[in-house]
Formats: C-alpha cells, sequence, structure tokens
C-alpha cells in the first residue's frame, strides 16, 4: 500500500464515519445509546483525523498496516 492509497483510505473511512454520525439522529437507538455511538464515532474520526495532520504518525500507522 502505498502513502497516497493510505491516506485515500483513512479519508474514506472518516467520510464513512460522518456518514453514520449523521444517520444517528433519525435512528430508533434509545438515547442513550445514541450518545455512546456519537461518542465512538467521535473518537475515532479524531484518531484518523490525528494519523492524517502527522506525517510521521501516518508513515508508522501505514508501516503497521503493511506488517500486519
Amino acid at each position: 500500500m502505498t502513502a497516497t492509497e493510505f491516506r485515500d483510505k483513512k479519508t474514506r473511512e472518516i467520510q464513512e464515519l460522518f456518514e453514520k454520525l449523521s444517520s444517528l439522529e433519525e435512528s430508533r437507538f434509545p438515547p442513550e445509546m445514541k450518545g455512546r455511538l456519537f461518542r465512538t464515532y467521535q473518537r475515532q474520526i479524531e484518531r484518523l483525523t490525528a494519523v492524517l495532520d502527522n506525517p510521521a504518525l501516518g508513515r508508522l500507522v501505514l508501516l503497521e498496516a503493511i506488517l500486519v
């Protein structure tokens, strides 16, 4: 996987999480479950954004993905 492919993959993951966040409002989940899911998605977005914003961290995660 190249660095560009990695960045594209992580960007798609962020977009998918934003879609999940926006669909929570229309879901039939109880409010406490919506809150939990919202916080989970938000943390995942923050982590992915940190990886994309920090080239060194991105290389480390890319290397880990290659080794696994």
